[in-house]
């Protein structure tokens, strides 16, 4: 029914998350890249507090370290990454997550087949668990685009995020990510374990339910059904 649902019709086509409806995302520490580059012990107490604002690995695209952990900027010179030059042994070239969490605040959370659909889906909040520099975290999801970016077609804005702590910090744990993930949404049976490393299921070559395949092939239901109404073009698109 439409009342249970977090989405309402938009009158022009398409569809928009009600307004009493946020999304928050929670990360334990500073995401990787541009929000992690700052010394543990930097002062944190003030807005402006970055000595190095100008230094040039301020607000840089970077890409994780292919088997490793940590960033490295993205060169321009590198070019267009393709899937036969990985395979001929090419870097593969992965978007860090404040990169990812910087774009969302421009397109937003809902990706590309459900921008069909809907409008915009922006988060409400990030909450931030410890090991992380106010600064350096406000520049790395959104203050970096502030002053180049301007004039975004409706219903695309330049979202800021509230930045929220927790009330008793996280003790930092000085090891290697785990090479596994779980994930779970109201209403689904059980939990999914998703082996990091391949992105497929724990224990077999299942694929798993937030795969892109998985998410193309219950795109594709939708539209065999011709039941939902798709937005209205963006002037520009």
């Amino acid at each position: 029914p439409p009342e249970n649902s977090i989405l309402e019709k938009v009158p022009t086509g398409g569809y928009r998350v009600k307004s009493d409806v946020h999304f928050h995302l929670y990360i334990n520490t500073a995401p990787c890249g541009d929000a992690r580059i700052f010394s543990p012990h930097e002062e944190t107490s003030g807005p402006d507090n970055d000595r190095h604002y100008n230094r040039r690995s301020r607000g840089q695209l970077r890409t994780k370290i292919e088997s490793g952990e940590g960033t490295i900027p993205v060169s321009s010179s590198e070019g267009i990454q393709t899937w036969d030059g990985v395979m001929q042994g090419d870097r593969l070239l992965t978007m860090s997550c404040s990169d990812k969490v910087c774009k969302w605040n421009v397109v937003g959370i809902q990706g590309a087949l459900l921008s069909y659909f809907v409008e915009p889906v922006y988060l409400h909040s990030v909450i931030l668990g410890s090991h992380f520099h106010a600064t350096h975290m406000l520049r790395a999801v959104i203050g970096r685009l502030q002053s180049t970016i301007s004039g975004l077609p409706k219903p695309y804005l330049m979202n800021t995020p509230k930045l929220n702590l927790l009330s008793s910090p996280e003790a930092r744990q000085p090891r290697k990510s785990p090479n596994h993930s779980l994930n779970w949404t109201l209403g689904d049976s059980k939990c999914e374990m998703v082996d990091a490393t391949k992105g497929k299921l724990m224990g077999s070559d299942g694929y798993s339910r937030l795969s892109k395949f998985s998410h193309f092939s219950r795109w594709l239901e939708m539209m065999k059904k011709n039941k939902l109404t798709p937005l209205q073009k963006i002037e520009g698109s």
